[in-house]
């Protein structure tokens, strides 16, 4: 009996190890191997493509993963001038629409006010002039307080813009060395005792990391496409951003597309536009029903994990690693799990 319990407590101090060593890994050392990781991954993506070339011209391969490496980040850049213009655009629009916008804002208000007067008694001017009150309020504090702190982060903003460029900067030539070795580095690494059971295991979260990435980038695709669809039908200007913004937010746990539509619905209710506003309800109903339908097709039948654990995993390693927990999430859990596994297997 004591030993089953020093068995099980063994076993318990065995995963609480391995956990916190997922941690540590995700939250202090990738941050400051990251270059070196992903310039791992591009090498192993297009060295295939590299030595087919290499064969036929003899050309350095260090010279055409530099090549690669210049056609992909050409071909970002395009992409994101060309969000970039989009907004730039969408924010103009805006801005010259500002005044009917406050129109709008404003009869919303005495709509509802309106309402409320008819239903509850209460005076709709003295609650109108109450809601303009603190419409004005909330804006001077907005102005006065929190734009300047913005603003006086400035410099955080642009440091971490550099920090960015220098990580690319490395990443670009640690890609390019890596090529020109990959072959040599590859022989050595296989000659390591504790290569194969390393690889395999790497491979097999690879897979499943993979299987993840794509079902959230398809999930991404098809929301993108159909609120861009529907913001088209009822006529929002700059449908196919909107469209974007809302697929990039439905990515997020306990956001989602609603942070999006949902105001705009209520909004259009509020300013009467009751068609308007079933219709975005009914967006709105179609973008959650894709991705309920969407997510455990993608995801927990080909890699054998129930969406709500997903969900679990990118919710908990939002609030570990931030922003980037969306994937660090789901990727720790999956090295955990392929870890008991190997453990197990080994026992």
């Amino acid at each position: 009996m004591d030993f089953l319990k020093k068995e099980m407590f063994q076993k318990a101090i065995t995963k609480v190890g391995m956990i916190a060593g997922v941690f540590l890994i995700m939250k202090y050392l990738l941050p400051i191997i990251f270059p070196f990781v992903i310039a791992f991954l591009i090498v192993l993506i297009f060295y295939p493509c590299i030595q087919c070339i290499w064969k036929r011209t003899h050309i350095n391969k260090g010279i055409l993963m530099g090549s690669i490496l210049v056609i992909l980040l050409i071909g970002i850049m395009g992409i994101g001038i060309l969000l970039c213009s989009q907004l730039v655009n969408g924010a103009s629009t805006a801005i010259t629409q500002s005044g009917s916008l406050k129109e709008d804002i404003c009869g919303a208000i005495r709509t509802c006010c309106g309402a409320m007067e008819g239903h509850f008694g209460i005076n709709a001017n003295k609650m109108e002039r109450y809601v303009l009150e603190q419409v004005t309020i909330m804006s001077d504090t907005l102005q006065v307080e929190v734009m300047p702190k913005v603003m006086g982060k400035s410099m955080t903003y642009l440091s971490r813009v550099a920090s960015l460029f220098v990580k690319i900067v490395i990443t670009f030539i640690a890609s390019i060395l890596l090529a020109k070795d990959y072959e040599k580095i590859m022989t050595y690494l296989q000659n390591c005792k504790s290569y194969k059971k390393i690889a395999e295991t790497i491979k097999r979260i690879g897979k499943l990391f993979i299987v993840f990435t794509r079902a959230q980038l398809i999930i991404m695709l098809v929301i993108a496409t159909v609120s861009g669809i529907g913001f088209w039908i009822l006529k929002m200007p700059n449908a196919i951003i909107m469209g974007i913004v809302t697929s990039i937010l439905d990515v997020f746990p306990f956001i989602g597309t609603g942070i999006v539509i949902v105001p705009i619905a209520l909004f259009q209710l509020l300013t009467g536009n009751f068609i308007k506003a079933a219709g975005y309800i009914i967006l709105y109903a179609v973008c959650a029903l894709a991705r309920e339908f969407l997510e455990p097709k993608l995801i927990g039948d080909k890699i054998g994990i129930y969406p709500i654990v997903i969900l679990l995993a990118v919710y908990v390693g939002i609030k570990l690693y931030g922003m980037s927990g969306i994937l660090l999430g789901p990727l720790s859990m999956l090295l955990i799990f392929e870890l008991w596994k190997v453990e197990n297997i080994d026992k």
